[in-house]
């Protein structure tokens, strides 16, 4: 195939665009990775018409990149490819299900792949599955952690993921956060969080529980903002 060829499919992409993702680099360390260059299906994401260099942020979910409806699957790639390139095995990837109009993606470190050393991970953030004003837990520890947030219950075992829906955990100013965590060894309840987040029910926001170094449970919290396409942006604007 000639490059005027994949070119003219990479524009043709591009106008199509219409579901919006980010990007973060969890944990992230300073010699881990700072950017991707993202392909979908193969063919570069475009920025612009140029092709796009994805910053990795380590704090916060990144500015929205667009794909196109038909994009199944995304791979990172350390710098750009030649249009004619193969891509690499060893490439991380990630599939990303048509149906999904919004969507997160979070890298953790993989010292095993020596090409690129991150693995990705896709999470639904369609309204449909979730919305402004959920919350969205990731527990990347062996702790049961469990309890109110506001109104509404939270059960997370170890290792997984829970969104909890938004109606009941916030008062429309904060969400009264109240949770414990299970002792592995004897399974007595001892408590984890007790604080008042800001939270009107307006952002999506995810949760990491982690543990310090020292073996301390932790977590993190971090807001989902700016989450439309560029058609969206100029649907509001001219609305």
């Amino acid at each position: 195939m000639s490059k005027v060829i994949i070119i003219l499919m990479m524009c043709a992409a591009a106008a199509v665009a219409q579901r919006a993702g980010k990007v973060l680099y969890y944990q992230a360390g300073g010699d881990d990775p700072q950017h991707a260059y993202i392909y979908q299906n193969g063919y570069p994401v475009l920025n612009g018409g140029a092709q796009l260099k994805q910053e990795l942020p380590r704090w916060n979910f990144s500015k929205v990149f667009e794909i196109a409806p038909q994009t199944v699957t995304l791979t990172f790639h350390p710098e750009p490819l030649d249009l004619a390139e193969q891509m690499p095995m060893k490439a991380p990837k990630v599939t990303i299900p048509e149906e999904w109009e919004r969507f997160l993606i979070l890298c953790v470190k993989d010292p095993k792949n020596k090409y690129m050393p991150i693995k990705l991970y896709a999470i639904n953030a369609s309204n449909n599955a979730f919305k402004p004003g959920d919350l969205y837990f990731i527990n990347f520890t062996d702790v049961r952690v469990e309890g109110k947030l506001g109104e509404s219950t939270l059960v997370l075992p170890p290792y997984k993921k829970v969104n909890v829906d938004g109606k009941g955990t916030t008062n429309g100013r904060d969400c009264v956060a109240r949770l414990n965590y299970l002792n592995a060894k004897t399974g007595e309840s001892k408590p984890f969080i007790r604080q008042s987040w800001g939270h009107t029910g307006t952002v999506r926001r995810v949760v990491f529980i982690f543990k310090k170094p020292n073996g301390r449970l932790s977590y993190y919290v971090t807001s989902i903002q700016d989450f439309e396409t560029s058609a969206e942006r100029k649907a509001q604007s001219r609305s």
